[in-house]
């Protein structure tokens, strides 16, 4: 909880909201730190949307590219929007037994 309140007095996360939170993003300086569409908001447009108000944050701090650690059932999403892979490894902030393979990508901002 704290971590969210941080991130609220910061500015660096971002709400759809009507009623009910639809989805969230998270940018700490180049990078989309959290990326969340609701089920069943998905493939609406929505994750695109928080996506591209991310970027277009990152860009006005006058970053010159932004980042993203993807899992891979993500990749394609973020390929479509001009990502593109720039590394593999794990998330170090999964708990579980499994690690969670996440993949970085990299996207210049024009």
């Amino acid at each position: 909880m704290s971590m969210c309140l941080a991130a609220i007095a910061n500015k660096s996360v971002w709400v759809a909201d009507d009623g009910d939170i639809q989805g969230f993003v998270e940018a700490v300086g180049e990078t989309v730190t959290k990326l969340f569409v609701r089920p069943g908001r998905t493939m609406a447009g929505l994750g695109t949307v928080l996506l591209e108000h991310a970027v277009s944050q990152i860009t006005r701090a006058g970053h010159e590219r932004t980042y993203v650690e993807a899992t891979v059932n993500a990749k394609l999403f973020y390929q479509r929007l001009g990502f593109k892979v720039v590394g593999h490894g794990y998330s170090p902030h999964h708990k579980r037994a499994a690690k969670l393979e996440v993949i970085r990508m990299q996207r210049p901002i024009a």
